[in-house]
């Protein structure tokens, strides 16, 4: 599951042994908005490994664990930023990290027993009750700001290079010139890093947004120029439209 997500994104946060947080911005260029990219991932898993994954989308860590813990068992749940304290508003306290019981119970003393109510606290109020610096956290939490960002120690794991043109190329000889111009990019940067790669993948988004990938895997590695190009114009010569 781990090395199908990398290839989605090099940001990847492993939370425990079958969950992880991913930081999917820097590939919205070429797969598309969150959600397609969601989508994507779990046909991904569901068709090579016969998985069900549930994902939740959302602008802050925190609201993605919640949205991906109420999408289980098999379910895809988007939480767009301007929707994110409606959608925590009526859950229990106890969804926020750093409310256990005993600090649960000791909110709901004071009244306070949904995320909604902590939305709404007043600070002068509920700093004393959990002390000034977990009251903030927690309040923050509620309203869905979370600054922590993805921690990934996994190194860099593929170089790409994408495109997108005014005007649709239509011409088999504009797309191979084309191809050849970004593997020449990929394979002159493979070989300043001294990379070598093992899967060429080109992936192509039509007018109606509908996209297409195709990957292939070499017998030997490489950063020839002339063995990218050659790859990927036979993948894309292998197109089904």
């Amino acid at each position: 599951v781990f090395a199908i997500l990398e290839e989605f994104t090099p940001k990847v946060q492993p939370l425990s042994i079958d969950e992880a947080f991913l930081d999917v911005s820097g590939a919205r260029a070429l797969l598309g908005r969150p959600l397609e990219i969601a989508q994507k991932i779990r046909a991904r898993v569901r068709d090579e490994l016969g998985l069900a994954a549930s994902i939740g989308v959302a602008s802050s860590m925190f609201v993605a664990k919640v949205a991906g813990s109420r999408a289980k068992p098999d379910g895809l749940l988007v939480i767009p930023a301007s929707e994110t304290m409606e959608f925590l508003a009526p859950l229990p306290i106890q969804a926020l990290w750093g409310v256990g019981p005993v600090t649960a119970k000791r909110l709901r003393n004071f009244g306070y027993s949904t995320i909604r109510d902590i939305q709404n606290a007043d600070m002068e109020v509920l700093g004393p009750v959990l002390g000034e610096r977990q009251a903030a956290h927690i309040r923050d939490l509620a309203r869905g700001i979370d600054p922590r960002q993805i921690e990934s120690h996994n190194p860099e794991k593929s170089i790409g290079r994408s495109q997108t043109f005014g005007d649709d190329l239509v011409d088999i000889a504009d797309m191979h010139r084309e191809i050849l111009r970004m593997s020449t990019d990929v394979a002159a940067r493979a070989r300043k890093h001294d990379f070598l790669a093992h899967t060429v993948t080109v992936t192509v988004r039509y007018g109606d947004w509908a996209t297409v990938t195709r990957s292939h895997t070499l017998s030997e590695p490489t950063n020839a120029t002339k063995i990218v190009a050659s790859e990927a114009s036979a993948a894309a010569c292998a197109w089904p439209r």
